[in-house]
């Protein structure tokens, strides 16, 4: 869809441009602050304390470490599409590994909105976005740092399964949160002792609020199938579902143990 089918007729898209930057943004059914509320209205299951929690949450970065099948990307979704609701002209920015997967997370924000019969468009410079009548915009990226910049003013990032994006296309997103003081929200099972997501969950200094969901925990999977998990997957089991960051195959020695061996002075200048 070409980028001046979005904006009201004009003699010519210079017009077109001003009228659409000027133009007040259009109002929103009443959205409850609670996003609990929205999520009752969207979904068919009830949500647990720490999905509770995090939409909830007002915390500028948040770290997610999850089992599989735990509802994550319908939890981010909902938190996504509130803050899109509630805040008009709001900027959101999906990563993932790959841009199926953030079209993934995209398509799930789409179903809600579609629910709440709110008509959305392409905002006609990206291919995966999303534009709410309130000016409100969200957009699906790739996981590639040389392609990704160029947002600013952003509202909220969300990042998934955070473990397999690379840590330069991290360092490439993190500046969009700059000029709005924006928020971050990271969400992954575990793969392996490295990488900007293994450090959110590990280290306490980086200042992210954060969560452990295990299976064994959250009742969210049965008894039955756990137990066929763990004969199935064997030592793959504890990442994938009990929230364990397991040596990946180049590594040599765990990592809690290089941890233990550098004492406070070597750690002061890591």
């Amino acid at each position: 869809m070409h980028l001046w089918s979005f904006f009201e007729p004009a003699a010519n898209p210079a017009e077109a441009v001003s009228g659409a930057l000027i133009r007040a943004p259009d109002p929103e059914p009443s959205i409850s602050a609670d996003p609990a509320d929205l999520a009752r209205q969207l979904v068919s299951f009830p949500l647990d304390p720490v999905q509770l929690e995090i939409l909830r949450s007002p915390a500028q970065y948040i770290a997610l470490c999850c089992h599989r099948q735990w509802g994550k990307t319908q939890c981010s979704a909902l938190k996504a599409v509130h803050l899109a609701l509630r805040q008009p002209g709001a900027e959101i920015i999906l990563v993932a590994p790959s841009l199926r997967q953030s079209g993934a997370l995209l398509r799930a924000m789409f179903g809600f909105l579609n629910t709440l019969k709110i008509d959305v468009k392409s905002d006609g410079l990206n291919r995966l976005s999303m534009l709410l009548p309130n000016g409100s915009r969200i957009v699906a990226i790739p996981n590639a740092s040389d392609t990704v910049r160029g947002f600013s003013n952003v509202s909220l990032v969300i990042i998934d399964e955070a473990a397999y994006v690379r840590d330069e296309t991290y360092r490439a997103v993190f500046p969009f949160l700059a000029a709005s003081n924006g928020k971050l929200l990271l969400l992954s099972t575990p793969y392996g002792q490295h990488g900007f997501f293994y450090r959110a969950i590990h280290e306490p200094e980086n200042n992210f609020v954060r969560y452990l969901v295990r299976a064994s925990e959250s009742g969210r999977l049965t008894p039955d199938f756990l137990a066929m998990a763990r004969l199935e997957l064997g030592d793959s089991y504890a990442q994938e579902f009990e929230c364990s960051f397991t040596m990946g195959e180049e590594q040599i020695f765990d990592r809690s143990l290089i941890d233990q061996a550098l004492d406070p002075i070597i750690q002061a200048f890591r």
